[in-house]
C-alpha cells in the first residue's frame, strides 16, 4: 500500500514538473531565429556610367551599416552581392541569373541604365523577385510590372520640365537636340519633342549619336548651320564633356539645356570652360534644409562622417537599400508583397527628400541649376 502511494505522488510530483515547465516556457522571451537574406545588387562600376554606380554603391553600403546585422530588429540578416553591369544589358542578364541561380536572390537592386533594367526585367518577373531600379528614368519603364519599383522620377518629368524653361523662361522657339540613341537619350527626346511642339516650339535638327561616342565633329558643323536659338543636349555624362569641347572649338554659340548627367564631374571635367551656362532640371535635393527631415538628417549624419555633404546619388542609393528593408519588412519576406509595399508608398521621408510612389514610379519637384565656374548653382 505504502508502495503504491509512493508511486502516486511520484506521478503527481511529474505533472507537476511537467506543467511548470510548459508554464515557464511560453513566459520566457523566445528567441527569433535570425533569417539570412540575399540582396542582389547590379550597378555599373565601371565603364560610362561608373561615376553614377560608385556613389550609389557607397549609399547603400551606409544603409547597410545602418541597419546593422538584426535589420530593423525583425530578426533579418541581409548579405549583399555586388555585380558590375557596366551599363551592358548582356552582362546585367547573366549577372541577375547569377544572382538568382547561384545565390538565391529573390531581391534585386539594378539599374542604372534604362537598357540593362529592361533587359532585366522578364527575369524578374519569370521568377517573381522583387527589382528595384535606383537610377533607370526610361519612360518605357512607367508601370510596367507589379515587380517592379524605381525611386529616382523618370525623365519624363525632366524632359517636360526642360521643354517648358526653353519655351516659357528663355522665350525661345527653335531648338537643335542632341542625343544618344539608348533607351535613355531616347525616352528623354520623345518626351521633350512631345512637350515643345504642344507648347509651340519647333524641332528645327535632330542628331543622333551613339552610346560612348567621341567625335562629333558632323553634329557640330549640322548645328552651326541649323542656327538654332537653343540646344537641348541629351546624353551621358563623357560623351556629352566631349560633345561640349568640341563645340566650343567650333567657335559656336548657343544656349545649352541638358540633363542631370550633364552636372556628373566627368561631364564637368572634360567639358571645362565649355560647360560654363549650360541649364539642368533636376531633383530637388538640399541636405541643409531642415523641413525635409529624412534629407537633413542623413546629411549631417553623413558630413559628420565624410566632413562634406553627400551627392544626390549617395542619398539615392541609400534610400534604395533602406526600401528594400521596408518592402521585406512589412511584406513578409515575400517578394511580390514586398514590391507592393513600394509601389504606391506615400510620403516615405527618405534621405532624397519625401517621396511618394504611384505604380511604382517617384515623383519629386524639380529646380534649375546652371553651371558657373565649373559648378552648378541655382538658375535665378
Amino acid at each position: 500500500m505504502k508502495h503504491l502511494k509512493s508511486i502516486k505522488a511520484s506521478v503527481v510530483m511529474l505533472a507537476v514538473l511537467i506543467i511548470a515547465g510548459i508554464f515557464a516556457t511560453g513566459c520566457a522571451p523566445q528567441q527569433k531565429k535570425t533569417e539570412e537574406i540575399t540582396i542582389g545588387v547590379l550597378l555599373p562600376l565601371t565603364g560610362e556610367l561608373a561615376s553614377y554606380g560608385e556613389p550609389l554603391k557607397k549609399g547603400m553600403e551606409l544603409a547597410l551599416e545602418k541597419l546593422g546585422t538584426e535589420a530593423g530588429g525583425q530578426g533579418y540578416k541581409y548579405t549583399p552581392v555586388f555585380i558590375d553591369s557596366k551599363a551592358d544589358p548582356k552582362i546585367a542578364v547573366a549577372g541577375m541569373q547569377k544572382l538568382l541561380s547561384v545565390n538565391g536572390a529573390r531581391y534585386i537592386i539594378g539599374d542604372v541604365s534604362s537598357s540593362t533594367t529592361l533587359a532585366m526585367l522578364p527575369i524578374a518577373e519569370q521568377n517573381k523577385v522583387f527589382l528595384l531600379s535606383p537610377a533607370a528614368s526610361a519612360p518605357k519603364l512607367r508601370g510596367i510590372s507589379r515587380f517592379f519599383a524605381r525611386n529616382y522620377p523618370s525623365s519624363v518629368e525632366e524632359s517636360i520640365d526642360a521643354a517648358g524653361f526653353i519655351k516659357n523662361v528663355l522665350k525661345k522657339d527653335n531648338v537643335a537636340v542632341v542625343y544618344v540613341t539608348n533607351e535613355y537619350g531616347l525616352g528623354l527626346v520623345d518626351m521633350f519633342e512631345k512637350k515643345f511642339s504642344e507648347l509651340g516650339g519647333r524641332i528645327i535638327i535632330k542628331e543622333p549619336y551613339k552610346f560612348e561616342e567621341s567625335d562629333f565633329r558632323t553634329v557640330v558643323i549640322k548645328l552651326r548651320q541649323s542656327k538654332a536659338d537653343v540646344i537641348y543636349l541629351a546624353g551621358n555624362q563623357k560623351e556629352m564633356g566631349k560633345f561640349m569641347k568640341q563645340y566650343a572649338e567650333a567657335g559656336t554659340a548657343a544656349t545649352i539645356v541638358s540633363n542631370i548627367g550633364f552636372l556628373e564631374p566627368d561631364c564637368l571635367t572634360v567639358a571645362g570652360q565649355a560647360a560654363e551656362g549650360v541649364i539642368v532640371p533636376v531633383p530637388y535635393f538640399n541636405p541643409k534644409d531642415t523641413t525635409m527631415k529624412g534629407a537633413h538628417a542623413f546629411g549631417e549624419s553623413y558630413k559628420a562622417k565624410f566632413k562634406e555633404y553627400p551627392s544626390l546619388a549617395v542619398a539615392v542609393g541609400y534610400d534604395s537599400m533602406m526600401l528594400m528593408d521596408k518592402a521585406i519588412r512589412e511584406g513578409s519576406n515575400d517578394p511580390q508583397k514586398a514590391a507592393a509595399v513600394i509601389r504606391n508608398l506615400k510620403k516615405y521621408d527618405g534621405a532624397m527628400g519625401t517621396l511618394s510612389f504611384t505604380d511604382g514610379d517617384v515623383s519629386v519637384p524639380m529646380v534649375f541649376k546652371v553651371v558657373k565656374n565649373g559648378k552648378p548653382v541655382d538658375y535665378r
